[in-house]
């Protein structure tokens, strides 16, 4: 039901574009930071997920009180009202950008491009403060509360839900209030809200809608990861779902991760999950915040995100009433909740073990299904210690305090959550090495880009080690708070001498950064390396470092002439370690009619079974062995490379859980280590009960293939 709508008079935009190859590098290099020479300190946030909050106030001295109202015309007051609304981004994560906004609609995307965002992933949102009075004028005048408010009896704070709307080619989050007063109206409301966009490529996500994407309706039209459809989506009338994500392997019985939702249309609605104790599905229900019958939901569209307790790059959870944790991703709970009791029902401080909120953007989801949350609202605000997030839960529509219990009194959810971290500031920078310039005037590009949004202006100075080799433009870079994510391009130019001096090495220098902003002042970007092929005789390396892996993982570089021979050039090559890397061919030979063609060599990983981290080598190339004496013995430059492990410590277990019974009945578990140790590993075990369990108190691995068959009795 969306009541009060107020059609937009206008929505500014603010788009910003970079190269889509840029984005594209960065993402196939997320993971490969030696193989495409990226920035090694650097730690951006590579879950894929976009995430921000936003501040959302009222303009500045935009106060109508003594506006004189006509009356028939209050609806010319209100859509002028509907310009009424300043809206920032105040923190994100992985470049999360406000696209245009009005009150209580705020367009926003992932990254430089909108388009697409609603096709390509899903949007959660939920409310990011614990009441406001953004708009109490207008409630004031609404329902009279007085010609200034003072005589209100709504309380002093308001109330929001938060949903999301696609628009205009992506998704919005929107804000709607009831004036605590009860059931039968709601309004779009300026409210501080928080998000986070997740791809269809990497979680288990979808949107929900019939084909019009209207009120009501039968649920036909799915929008949503690989492998999800319609037939995951099962209604159960009046206003509720089941999404049964089963077939992939995921039963909701487990707590192996939580479900996030969201209503997703430009109204006052908001959704909540429940866990189906029955067949491990999710129910999934649409309620509207201005309703007062607990029970009454309504068709309409939704959004939902499985977030796994595997993936330990993000933060997730569910508590109860009590404070109890129900469930948590990672091995132990990364988190604590503590039920504020001692100061009122239906609040909880939640906090991360290793994260503050100024470190990542917290989304949360309500809890329903059971006896008090069947129509509980969920909102959170920073904590005054700026070290936790204060959770609400609020009962529709009067909005009161409210800790959801069963009929018996025990505990029930509260909401579920996902806690999206930042990335460490830094600088990303592409390549690091591997620059080819030429003497006669070939250059090279590379691109920098911060990690974290900055709160002051950024500049790094640029210069090269040698200008007789090489020169750098421009020289210098500002990234600010607006541009900050999107990637600068430098370009190396070389320089011709007169010297035949082979390839020379060289760098381009990246200074310590200036900035008002602490985090960033004073860090230093990783400097470039590059290499300056000579135009007099010589041989051209296209490459100075290479990557291989221990998995057979092969890089390649090209070695050429710089000027035709007078007879054939035979250049050797070969590893300086074979037990880590081996070259193909080992030798390459030139004559004078191919001498201008590059000649590629392979080089590949070699695996061994110990966990012994990344391991340099080098290839080498042997002095040329021609009858021309302008090449005779001529050495070309060797190159560092390194081969990258795939080896882990641990050891491998059949299973991590068993049965026994009294009645004497056992069972077996395999051992093996994952890698071979440089010595005897020797494990001992034991029970926490003794008495009843029965198995070999020690074992040695003398071949980490060894596997020990354990019985348990």
């Amino acid at each position: 039901m969306k009541q009060n709508d107020l059609s937009s008079l206008h929505r500014g935009t603010a788009s910003r574009w970079r190269s889509r190859l840029t984005r594209h590098l960065l993402q196939t290099c997320a993971g490969l930071a030696l193989a495409c020479g990226l920035a090694a300190q650097a730690a951006p946030a590579t879950h894929g997920v976009y995430a921000g909050m936003l501040k959302v106030e009222q303009i500045p001295g935009l106060d109508p009180w003594n506006l004189v109202v006509i009356p028939g015309y209050e609806t010319n007051l209100d859509g002028w009202l509907n310009t009424n609304a300043v809206v920032t981004v105040v923190q994100t994560v992985n470049d999360f950008r406000l696209a245009g906004y009005n009150r209580g609609d705020y367009d926003v995307q992932a990254g430089p491009l909108r388009a697409g965002n609603d096709t390509n992933g899903v949007l959660i949102s939920c409310a990011s403060e614990n009441g406001s009075r953004n708009n109490f004028w207008e409630s004031s005048y609404w329902y009279g509360c007085g010609a200034s408010g003072a005589s209100c009896t709504n309380g002093t704070n308001l109330f929001a839900t938060s949903a999301v709307a696609v628009g205009g080619g992506g998704w919005r989050f929107v804000t709607w209030s009831c004036p605590n007063q009860g059931a039968g109206v709601s309004y779009e409301y300026n409210f501080n809200v928080a998000g986070a966009w997740f791809p269809y490529d990497t979680f288990l996500a979808g949107y929900v809608r019939n084909s019009g994407g209207t009120n009501g309706g039968t649920w036909n039209t799915f929008t949503g990861s690989p492998g999800l459809s319609l037939a995951n989506i099962t209604s159960i009338a009046g206003g509720r779902a089941v999404v049964d994500l089963t077939g992939m392997g995921v039963d909701s019985r487990t707590k192996q991760g939580v479900l996030l939702v969201n209503h997703a249309k430009d109204e006052n609605n908001f959704a909540l999950a429940q866990v189906n104790p029955t067949n491990g599905t999710w129910i999934v229900f649409v309620k509207d915040n201005s309703t007062a019958t607990a029970g009454s939901y309504e068709q309409d569209p939704f959004n939902f995100v499985y977030v796994p307790k595997t993936n330990t790059s993000l933060i997730s959870g569910r508590f109860n009433g009590d404070g109890s944790i129900d469930a948590f991703s990672d091995t132990t709970p990364q988190f604590n909740v503590r039920a504020l009791r001692e100061i009122t029902a239906g609040r909880w401080e939640l906090k991360m073990n290793n994260y503050t909120p100024a470190q990542g953007i917290l989304v949360i989801s309500a809890e329903g299904g059971g006896g008090y949350n069947l129509d509980n609202i969920v909102s959170y605000q920073v904590n005054p210690a700026g070290d936790g997030w204060i959770i609400e839960s609020r009962d529709t529509p009067g909005n009161g305090l409210q800790t959801p219990t069963t009929s018996t009194g025990g505990p029930e959810p509260v909401c579920s959550f996902a806690f999206i971290p930042d990335g460490t500031p830094g600088f990303t920078v592409i390549p690091t090495e591997n620059m080819l310039t030429t003497e006669n005037g070939g250059s090279s590009t590379f691109i920098v880009k911060l990690d974290t949004k900055p709160t002051a202006d950024v500049t790094i100075n640029l210069t090269s080690s040698n200008t007789g080799e090489g020169t750098v433009s421009p020289a210098s870079l500002t990234f600010t708070p607006l541009n900050w994510a999107d990637a600068q391009t430098v370009t190396v130019t070389g320089q011709d001498d007169a010297v035949a001096d082979g390839q020379v090495a060289y760098t381009i220098i990246l200074s310590a950064a200036t900035s008002a902003d602490a985090k960033y002042n004073n860090l230093n970007p990783p400097d470039v390396a590059a290499i300056n092929a000579d135009n007099e005789r010589g041989v051209t390396l296209n490459r100075n470092n290479l990557a291989t892996t221990e998995a057979a993982g092969a890089d390649t570089f090209t070695l050429v002439l710089n000027t035709a021979p007078a007879a054939d050039v035979t250049i050797g090559v070969s590893s300086s370690d074979t037990t880590e890397g081996t070259v193909a061919p080992a030798s390459v030979t030139f004559t004078a009619d191919n001498w201008s063609t590059p000649q590629t060599v392979t080089v590949t990983g070699v695996n061994d079974l110990l966990a012994d981290g990344n391991i340099a080598y080098t290839i080498i190339t042997a002095p040329a062995v021609s009858s021309d004496a302008n090449y005779s013995g001529f050495k070309a430059l060797d190159l560092a490379a390194v081969n990258l492990d795939n080896d882990v410590v641990g050891f491998a277990l059949s299973t991590n859980a068993v049965t026994v019974s009294e009645a004497g009945t056992s069972v077996s578990i395999t051992v093996a280590l994952k890698s071979q140790p440089t010595a005897n590993v020797t494990v001992s075990l034991s029970a926490s009960d003794s008495k009843n369990l029965k198995f070999p108190d020690i074992f040695s691995f003398q071949d980490f293939r060894d596997l020990f068959f354990l019985s348990g009795t």
